[in-house]
């Protein structure tokens, strides 16, 4: 048993190091009162989600610091992740200045004079601040700047927009930070269709983001464990919660390196533009984006004896002329055609761009007509000679075919039968 001169010693000594800490807070506290309000969240270090016109992902991309982190305004949330995230992290978030003085105690307690295991008892504003500032909050001075920053982070902004930037920042396991994010990588889904089963499953990760990842085979014991301690404080505090939410809490998770990427030379174009949308939505179509790269693969494969072996396609919808598909390049991955680089976008003769227009003078001026039969053999032009793509005569071919397949030869026979101003005069009258 303790002796009446150690309980003193004891009693004196946790009084000493109350008032330390007390003058201490209240000195840090001057201190970060002095500044101006400080940015809650740089914005521009997040990620962006591109996707396709039916609202498919095509890509998340890294933030800056290679982490997924999605920016999301807290009415995209849904209540019931908000509520679980509440009930496991901070219940009295709404009531408390940003501190909560019981919580810290008993963390005192537990972790100096119990010594049975350490406790933070920080609030989410704490976590936030520790987040935001760059606090080692495992020191004592440390803790004491954390609390201090909470309670200036308090003051200078509401509970909603604490609450916004703290699910847009906890981490979720790896380089995973916030729910947008989280809920797309590991359910593939945005955050505000998830179920009341995967919220309680996120709301559990940031106390032990590695131990508790949703991953098969991570660590189910420590994820379930938590989760189901987290449900049955849930259907406690929400009466009108589902009767199998205890049966359904286990869902399956997707891991990053199952991220889509899709049309990449479009989305690479599209954030060289600058556009910092965290979403973006493109005129793309991903099932015709798949459609085309085949059908581009299939053709190179087919004429690779006819050194071809690279190529790009653009895909229209002819009524409103907006983008369906967009590959730059036969295999985007392969380094031997400097797939990265997008075809799309290189400079190239407009000979083909402008034989419609030679055809469709001639028929606007009664030379030809679709069916008209055209030579497609060797021409001199005094001293040039032009020649097909591939080198070849097909001999008589009809305009249809010859517009279609793109021939050198019956275009500029056609041309060379334009009555003035001809196909010049065409263009210059176009301001081309």
């Amino acid at each position: 048993m303790l002796s009446t001169t150690n309980i003193l010693r004891f009693i004196r000594s946790v009084t000493i190091a109350v008032a330390w800490a007390i003058v201490s807070l209240v000195t840090v506290w001057l201190l970060v009162g002095l500044e101006p309000r400080p940015l809650l969240v740089n914005k521009s270090g997040f990620s962006q989600a591109i996707y396709d016109s039916k609202g498919r992902l095509l890509r998340l991309t890294l933030s800056n610091d290679e982490k997924y982190r999605l920016w999301i305004s807290l009415g995209e949330i849904p209540p019931a992740m908000i509520d679980a995230t509440l009930l496991q992290e901070d219940a009295w978030f709404r009531w408390h200045v940003g501190v909560n003085p019981i919580s810290l105690i008993r963390a005192f307690i537990a972790t100096y004079i119990q010594r049975t295991r350490r406790m933070g008892g920080s609030t989410i504003t704490m976590q936030l601040a520790r987040q935001r500032f760059g606090i080692n909050s495992r020191t004592p001075w440390g803790k004491l700047e954390q609390i201090a920053r909470a309670l200036q982070l308090d003051r200078d902004y509401s509970k909603d927009q604490l609450l916004e930037a703290y699910l847009n920042m906890v981490p979720y396991g790896g380089n995973i930070e916030g729910v947008g994010a989280a809920s797309i990588i590991y359910f593939g889904k945005p955050a505000k269709d998830l179920s009341l089963a995967e919220a309680l499953t996120l709301a559990v990760i940031p106390q032990h983001p590695e131990k508790r990842s949703p991953l098969p085979g991570s660590h189910p014991r420590e994820l379930g464990e938590a989760r189901l301690r987290l449900a049955h404080e849930w259907l406690s505090n929400h009466a009108n919660s589902p009767g199998d939410l205890i049966e359904t809490l286990d869902v399956s998770a997707a891991s990053r390196h199952e991220l889509p990427f899709l049309a990449p030379h479009l989305v690479d174009r599209i954030l060289a533009s600058g556009d910092s949308d965290a979403r973006i939505t493109t005129t793309v179509d991903s099932d015709l984006e798949e459609l085309v790269e085949r059908q581009l693969q299939s053709y190179v494969e087919r004429n690779r004896l006819l050194a071809i072996n690279n190529g790009a396609v653009i895909l229209l919808d002819y009524p409103t002329m907006q983008v369906s598909a967009y590959v730059g390049s036969a295999n985007y991955f392969n380094e031997a055609i400097d797939g990265q680089v997008d075809g799309l976008r290189g400079r190239r003769s407009p000979g083909s761009a402008l034989k419609p227009f030679i055809y469709a003078l001639a028929i606007d001026q009664g030379l030809i007509h679709p069916q008209s039969m055209l030579k497609d053999t060797a021409l001199r032009i005094a001293a040039y000679n032009p020649e097909n793509f591939d080198r070849d005569f097909l001999g008589p071919i009809d305009a249809t075919s010859a517009l279609v397949r793109s021939r050198n030869v019956p275009a500029i026979e056609v041309a060379n039968l334009l009555q003035p101003p001809g196909l010049y005069g065409f263009l210059k009258a176009a301001g081309v």
